[in-house]
Order: structure tokens, then C-alpha cells, then sequence
């Protein structure tokens, strides 16, 4: 006790006297708030170490344990005893819904002395052994009853549900669904016949109270209550308050009505997952903090340290993904798809396999009452990856459906790419920049398409398009990229291309070959007219311009694409005014350069020579001239107006103000 102190927090990290290069976690009995979430491996090792230690010491030393290579354990002169022995670290699991294992693995050290002719003799060892406890969550406390010591073995699985050191159960996707499963098939087995599930009913089922109250802070969707406690409400209620109690579901009442309906229904569902799974890391908390009630969605107090993660991320998490695991059963989901994507191709035989697919996605959501996103995506999880390919977004603009072969991406790939990750990409890998400062592609519908005839055209509105082939053949013609990270943060990959003619074209991505048919290196595998036209006419034109001021060669250029002043205002973004400026001899910004090579539609050599003219370079240092240079390459037929929008989409101001 007089290693601790009020002003060392709650988790104090100190040396064990023992091995002072060894550091662990105890609990500072003299600190009874925390504003951290609290370990319940620091709390065993804080409050418990020590009687476990003395209790193992006397199991060894009554010789009612074994020691891995004992020379003897008959002999009555033989002695043992335990020099030092610390937790190394615990491994929790789960009984059952009141019991959990608390298994303390432990090294030690051992003196084992004998007498053998008279002559004594001392033999160390030093031994892994796993002290088993089972511990019994009561009402107000719990009791803890040893289960066994045994010689430890890494490889030994632990019996039940495994746990994480703050009790929160460890789970990977097959998890969650077995999971999801149980609680369907313990509660509410109807929903495994296709019976879509109603979130009251499943709690009621649960011995769980729903109760709707305005939760004082307006973030809250909801909360699962643990302990009795007061709630405060917001507002014109911010004097009212709620007695809540053990099983109470307190749902905020900004999410009560007929628009509502379906919120209301996931909200309780998550807050049931919460009861169902996290029951023993909030009472782990409580050990620490008695003030906690239970689990806020979304949760924000203090500081969660779990290895760079809070522990309530994974606990909110495990229940955003159990909820419409839930509520879109697997068997029943695959049983409704395949009727939906049946009875779209008997209504619509002519009907693309994208607009299949979309189809399905919205009856899916319809009838379990989720999101597109959320039944798309659950189409996705049970094995139809062509739903990849509808209902995406990229920089918030709607992406026509379009398909591909099953096997063509592996899991964290796409075809789809933002603008700014697009420009980040273009800056940071030079295979990438060849690639797109060839020419080859044009950047359309999210996607990096072969420009050609068959794959691109222009629409109603002028604007470029994929083909109908293109959308439904998307991996004859598109890049594919290795998509890593985060959702809200993702790195986006980009290999090599081999060019041995002898074999088919593959791009090799993190040491993986992928197909890829065309060798996009080579311009000349667009369409072979319209590149040698544009050849023909860039050649031309260079040598009208060469040797020329910049004002002089603009005029050249609009007397050749015979457009006006006033016209190319329209087109460029640039007022008459500046425009009539930059043909007297005024040096032109790189931004006015990139405004006239779209307005003028001026091939990457072109504009290459306008940007030289003015002195401009634009390198790869910045994610604006990185996203010049991408536009310059690919966007230069698409139009001010899509320029400007994939400007924004990186961040970067539009050519209209910039100009």
C-alpha cells in the first residue's frame, strides 16, 4: 500500500520488484473515479496477484501440481518452492450468461531440492502454469471460485465464448453471425422463416423495457441501462428526470413517430445486442466507476485506451454489425434474393444484369426495412459480389449500375475511386502516372475507362458516359485498384504492368497477378483513327504555335477551333475582359491554362507546350498541381463544368474563381 498514492490516477504502471525491467498495471486502492475505461485484467492483477500467487506457491510446495521434467515427484525428501512468479497476463470467456473464466497465465520460478546418499541436491525450473477461476456476476458484487491450476500450454483453447480484456467478447464476422443466429434462435426463431424482425417485440422477449425518453444529450440515438440510475432530460426537460433500472432500453424521443418507424426498430435491436453481448464490460466498469449506468449510442466521455482503439468502438461496432445480422437473417436474405433476382429476369428478360441487381437490393430493403446501402451490402457479405456494382456513390455523385465477373476482385478491391484519392494516387505512384500521362484512359462514372468509342461516349447532356458493354463488362475496360484502410480513410494501391507479349496482361498488385487485357501503356491501343487523327492534328498544331508568345498562339488556337471571344467566356469560365488580356501578351496562370485546354479541347501535348510558354511547371508536390496534371490527361474533352466538380471533389478551388 505505501507504493501507491492519491495523485498516481486509478491504473498506476509500475516495476515489478522482482524483475525491475518488467512493467504492469495495478489498481491505486487510494483513487476510486476514473475517467478511462478501466481493464478488468489490471483489476484481477491489482486486487487479486498476490492471494493468487501465495495460493500457487502452496499448491507447488505441497507437490500437488506437476513440474514439466521433474526428476522425481515420489521422493519424500523432495522439496519445492516458488522463488518468484508474477501475471504475465489473463485470458477471460464466457459460461454462460452469469458465469465467466478469469484464467491467470503465470511463470514462475521453482527450487526443487532432494536428498539422494546423503548428498543434496537443487534443481530450478522455471514453469508456465494457467490458475483457472470462475467468476459469478451477483447483484451488487460477485464471488470468485478457483477451478485449477494446470501446466500451461499456448496452443490450449479456452472453453466458451472468448474474451477481450475488458470483457468484451472477441468476435470476427463468423462470429457475429453465430451470434446473430442465437439470439434469433433463442428469442425469436420465426424470423428464420422469413418474418421480417420487430425491435419492441425481440426485447420484450428479452425481459428488456423499452421506454422512450429525451436523452439530455441529442447525439444519443439510444441506451442500455445496467444499473438503477437517474437520467436528466434536454431542453424545456432538462429539470425532468427518468429512474432508470437494470433492463431498461431508453430510446431518445427525436426518433419517435410514423417516419421513424424503421430507426426505431434498429435503434432497440442495437440496444438489445448491447444487453446480450456487453452486459459484462459495463459491470466491469462499474468496479472502477459506480456512477456508470450503461452503454450510450454513440458514446463520448473521456479517454478509451485499448492499443490506439476504445473498447466501446469494438463494443458499438460488434452491435452496428450483429443488428442487421438481425434483422437480415443469412438463409432468409439468400432465400429473398434469389426469389427477387427470379422474378426480375421473368418481368424483364432483356433487363441488364445491374438493373437485376438494383432491382433486388430495394425490394430487400423494403421488405426488411434497412437501408439500400445496408442490403446491398448485405448481398455482398452472403456471397453475390455482383451487387457490388449498383447503388454506389463516388464524390456523392449517383454511379450507374454496372457488372463483372464473380471472381474478378478479390476483397479489398474495387474499380471505384474518388477524385482526391485518384489525384493522391497520381502524385505518389509513378507506374499510375505513366499509366494515365499516356493517354490511354479518361476518368468517368468513378472509374478509369479505356477511351475508346465502344467503351466512352457522350450523353444527352454532353457530358462523357460509359457504354452499355462498358457498364456490363467493366473489367475488359476499367483499372482496378487494392483498396486498404478505413472506410473514412482509405489507401488506394496501384503494381506494375508486365509487358512480355508472349502471355496474357496481368497487373501485379501486392504480389498477386490479376488480368488485365489490355497493356494501357501503349496509346495506340485506343481506337487507331481517332488516335491517329488527334496525333495528326496535336503535330500540326504544335508546329502553328512554336516559336509564338502565349497571346499569339491562343489566337491561333481559337482561330482553328473557330470560336469567339464571348463564346470561349462560356466555355472557359474566363471573363471576355481577361480573355482579351491574355491575347494582347499577359501571362496566363496555370489555372487559365487548364480553363482554355478544356474550352479548346487541347490534347495533353498542346497544353504542355501553353504551360511551357508561361513558364509553369506543374510537379507532383501538391494535390492541386497533381489534380492539373490528371485533368490535363483525362478530363480535357469533359467540360468546365465536370472539371470544376472534380476540382471540388479533391478540394481544390474551381477553375471559375480560381481563374
Amino acid at each position: 500500500m505505501e507504493c501507491f498514492s492519491h495523485d498516481m490516477g486509478p491504473v498506476v504502471r509500475m516495476a515489478r520488484p522482482e524483475n525491475p525491467n518488467e512493467i504492469d498495471e495495478y489498481v491505486n486502492p487510494f483513487c476510486t473515479e476514473l475517467d478511462e475505461i478501466g481493464s478488468f485484467q489490471s483489476y484481477c492483477i491489482g486486487h487479486f496477484e498476490h492471494v493468487w500467487l501465495d495460493a500457487l506457491g502452496q499448491i507447488i510446495a505441497e507437490g500437488r501440481v506437476p513440474i514439466t521434467d521433474a526428476p522425481r515427484v515420489d521422493d519424500p525428501t523432495e522439496l519445492r518452492h516458488m522463488d518468484s512468479g508474477y501475471i504475465h497476463r489473463m485470458e477471460f470467456s464466457r459460461l454462460d450468461r452469469g458465469h465467466f473464466y478469469a484464467d491467470a497465465i503465470v511463470p514462475v520460478e521453482i527450487t526443487v531440492s532432494n536428498q539422494c546418499g546423503g548428498t543434496s541436491r537443487i534443481w530450478k525450473k522455471k514453469q508456465w502454469y494457467r490458475l483457472r477461476n470462475i467468476i459469478e456476476v451477483q447483484p451488487g458484487g460477485y464471488s470468485i471460485s478457483e477451478c485449477g491450476v494446470s501446466i500451461y500450454h499456448k496452443d490450449e483453447a479456452n472453453p466458451g465464448l472468448p474474451l477481450s480484456e475488458y470483457l468484451i467478447p472477441v468476435l470476427d464476422e463468423t462470429g457475429i453471425e453465430e451470434e446473430a443466429d442465437q439470439i434469433l434462435m433463442q428469442y425469436y426463431p420465426e424470423a428464420l422463416l422469413s418474418k421480417p424482425v420487430d425491435g419492441r417485440l425481440l426485447a420484450e422477449r428479452m425481459g428488456l423495457r423499452v421506454r422512450i425518453f429525451p436523452i439530455s444529450d441529442m447525439n444519443i440515438m439510444g441506451k442500455s441501462i445496467f444499473h438503477n440510475g437517474v437520467l436528466k432530460g434536454e431542453g424545456h426537460s432538462a429539470y425532468r428526470q427518468l429512474e432508470v433500472h437494470p433492463g431498461d432500453i431508453i430510446v431518445n424521443r427525436r426518433y419517435m413517430g410514423p417516419s421513424h418507424k424503421a430507426q426505431l426498430s434498429s435503434i432497440v435491436i442495437h440496444e438489445c445486442c448491447h444487453h446480450y453481448e456487453h452486459d459484462l464490460f459495463v459491470w466491469a466498469q462499474s468496479l472502477y466507476n459506480e456512477d456508470i449506468l450503461g452503454i450510450d449510442c454513440p458514446v463520448v466521455r473521456g479517454r478509451y485506451p485499448s492499443n490506439g482503439q476504445s473498447p466501446v468502438f469494438w463494443a458499438e461496432r460488434q452491435a452496428r454489425q450483429m443488428t442487421y445480422r438481425i434483422k437480415m437473417n443469412k438463409m432468409v436474405t439468400r432465400a429473398k434474393a434469389e426469389e427477387y433476382l427470379y422474378l426480375y429476369r421473368e418481368q424483364n428478360p432483356d433487363g441488364s444484369v445491374g438493373e437485376q441487381y438494383e432491382t433486388t437490393i430495394r425490394r430487400l430493403a423494403r421488405f426488411f426495412e434497412v437501408s439500400e446501402q445496408c442490403a446491398r451490402n448485405r448481398m455482398v457479405e452472403i456471397g453475390y459480389p455482383q451487387a457490388q456494382g449498383v447503388l454506389n456513390f463516388v464524390d456523392r455523385n449517383y454511379i450507374p449500375p454496372f457488372s463483372y465477373p464473380a471472381d474478378v476482385l478479390t476483397r479489398n478491391q474495387t474499380f471505384l475511386i474518388g477524385a482526391k484519392d485518384a489525384v493522391k494516387l497520381f502524385a505518389q505512384n509513378e507506374k499510375f502516372r505513366e499509366l494515365i500521362s499516356s493517354g490511354a484512359y479518361i476518368y468517368v462514372e468513378g472509374r478509369f475507362c479505356i477511351n475508346r468509342a465502344e467503351y466512352v461516349v457522350r450523353g444527352k447532356d454532353g457530358k462523357p458516359q460509359l457504354t452499355e458493354y462498358a457498364r456490363n463488362h467493366t473489367e475488359v475496360c476499367c483499372l482496378r485498384f487494392d483498396r486498404e484502410g478505413n472506410s473514412k480513410d482509405p489507401e488506394y494501391h496501384w503494381g506494375e504492368f508486365h509487358l512480355d507479349d508472349s502471355e496474357p496482361r496481368y497487373v501485379v498488385v501486392k504480389g498477386e497477378r490479376i488480368h488485365c487485357p489490355q497493356n494501357a501503356a501503349e496509346p495506340g491501343l485506343c481506337d487507331p483513327n481517332a488516335f491517329r487523327a488527334e496525333l495528326e492534328w496535336s503535330v500540326a498544331i504544335r508546329k502553328l504555335i512554336s516559336g509564338k508568345e502565349f497571346g499569339n498562339a491562343l489566337k491561333d488556337l481559337m482561330d482553328v477551333r473557330d470560336i469567339s471571344v464571348e463564346q470561349m467566356e462560356s466555355a472557359s469560365g474566363i471573363s471576355v475582359s481577361a480573355l482579351k488580356r491574355l491575347r494582347a501578351g499577359q501571362v496566363a496562370t496555370a489555372e487559365q491554362i487548364i480553363a482554355i485546354a478544356v474550352a479548346l479541347q487541347l490534347p495533353p501535348m498542346v497544353s504542355g507546350d501553353l504551360l511551357e510558354m508561361c513558364g509553369i511547371r506543374l510537379d507532383h508536390n501538391s494535390l492541386k498541381n497533381s489534380a492539373y496534371q490528371m485533368i490535363l490527361m483525362t478530363q480535357y474533352k469533359t467540360g468546365i463544368e465536370q472539371v470544376n466538380t472534380f476540382l471540388a471533389a479533391c478540394g481544390c478551388k474551381e477553375l471559375k474563381t480560381a481563374c
